[in-house]
């Protein structure tokens, strides 16, 4: 399965690129495409051309084509890449991420969908940051009426899984956030 490693954003809130951070020692985005290498996966790290030039060359790049749409042009950008493979998309802001979050996903996938995702805990909602696209969504997302990714989870024929890990789905886009979440990790290491 293809996958997305979604690093294009410009990081405003954090005041730094939260896919150079090195939650695990290494660049998030980096550090997701190797995980997701490493459970079968074929990851491609999506971001901007400015930010390509610094991903190292034995990384593939996707370089999204739909400016400032957010995640959903990058995964229109997959699809227009790819669009007989399902795309699995996660965010590099989930700096509590781990393979049993993603292979648990991978596992309860149902093609038959539009696609595959979590219920994300403190709301209820479907978290597009971590879900499965079929190849069938995209003209969903191409005709969706939306640039919300999440939008067209509410809206069509998914499949909402509760997560086994709760706090891998914690995303962390402020400084606030970002000093807690290293607290945290780095507390975990000990």
């Amino acid at each position: 399965m293809n996958a997305l490693v979604l690093a294009g954003g410009r990081s405003e809130r954090m005041g730094m690129d939260k896919g150079n951070i090195k939650w695990h020692g290494v660049e998030q985005k980096l550090y997701l495409a190797e995980l997701l290498e490493s459970i079968g996966c074929n990851p491609f790290i999506s971001c901007r051309h400015d930010q390509s030039q610094l991903i190292p060359k034995k990384y593939r790049v996707l370089i999204d084509q739909h400016k400032d749409a957010g995640p959903y042009g990058a995964v229109l950008t997959a699809f227009e890449f790819d669009a007989s493979s399902p795309w699995l998309v996660l965010a590099c802001d989930l700096p509590y991420i781990d393979e049993a979050t993603i292979s648990f996903l991978l596992y309860n996938n149902d093609r038959t969908k539009v696609a595959t995702a979590y219920i994300y805990p403190a709301d209820g909602l479907p978290e597009p940051m971590i879900s499965i696209w079929q190849p069938h969504s995209y003209d969903i997302l191409l005709n969706g009426g939306s640039n919300s990714l999440r939008y067209i989870l509410r809206t069509h024929d998914v499949k909402l899984l509760s997560p086994p890990n709760e706090l891998a789905l914690t995303n962390v886009n402020t400084p606030e956030e970002f000093e807690k979440a290293w607290t945290i990790l780095s507390q975990s290491k000990q």
